[in-house]
């Protein structure tokens, strides 16, 4: 799932912003969450550090874009801010938070398709991301998203944060898709994203939301494995 802030104080740039954000992303198949603010102080004693992307008005009515922009990149240095203005020269100051881009009003949806195809092209490198075909069409899913893959006859079952997404496809394709040092196979129906894996009790893998079987092959490696991601060796 990608979270995304919007920092707009005019309501109705704050709506067509949302609006074209919720198009692009149903138009990739990429499940998503928005949150808007009208002030930066607000939204700065809100945030809990879980945005991928946030708008940012650097004309804001009650607050400088700017100083939000400045505390935020102190907060969280990965984050991708990008800048919405009326008047680019504003935005070269950008450069001073390491923003990604800017957006000049007013706003269409072919440039704005543009900017953001460059935004999730930088999300899928940072992020890590699995593109599936599903009963609903095609899907992109960043694997933070991921709890586990489970096999289901002929398909496999993505567990998700958002849902669960049967797709078409052997386990050992999505392995080697995934490639990932913090996905573990705990036995051959279950492909187990180490970030959910909250214990283990002799022969179950207590995930977030269930407990899944380990075999009693896998176990010795699972527990190692657990321990250096737990260490942040992994």
């Amino acid at each position: 799932m990608v979270k995304v802030a919007i920092l707009e104080d005019e309501l109705e740039y704050q709506k067509k912003m949302s609006e074209y954000f919720a198009r692009f992303c149903q138009e990739t198949g990429t499940a998503f969450h928005i949150d808007c603010f009208s002030d930066g102080n607000k939204f700065l004693s809100k945030y809990k550090d879980d945005y991928d992307i946030v708008f940012i008005d650097i004309q804001l009515e009650n607050s400088d874009g700017f100083e939000t922009a400045k505390a935020l990149r102190e907060l969280n240095g990965d984050v991708i801010i990008l800048f919405v203005t009326s008047l680019a020269h504003f935005a070269l100051k950008g450069y001073e938070v390491a923003a990604f881009d800017f957006i000049v009003k007013p706003l269409t949806y072919e440039i704005y398709t543009l900017k953001m195809s460059r935004v999730f092209d930088k999300l899928k490198g940072s992020k890590g991301m699995i593109v599936i075909n599903y009963a609903g069409g095609v899907m992109q899913l960043p694997l933070s998203d991921v709890k586990y893959v489970e096999t289901n006859g002929h398909a496999v079952l993505f567990h998700t944060v958002s849902g669960v997404y049967k797709s078409y496809a052997s386990m050992k394709n999505i392995e080697k898709q995934i490639n990932s040092p913090t996905f573990f196979r705990c036995n051959s129906c279950y492909l187990v994203n180490l970030k959910y894996v909250r214990g283990v009790n002799d022969f179950d893998l207590i995930i977030e939301g269930g407990v899944l079987q380990i075999s009693r092959s896998r176990k010795t490696k699972l527990i190692e494995t657990l321990n250096r991601y737990l260490g942040g060796s992994l």
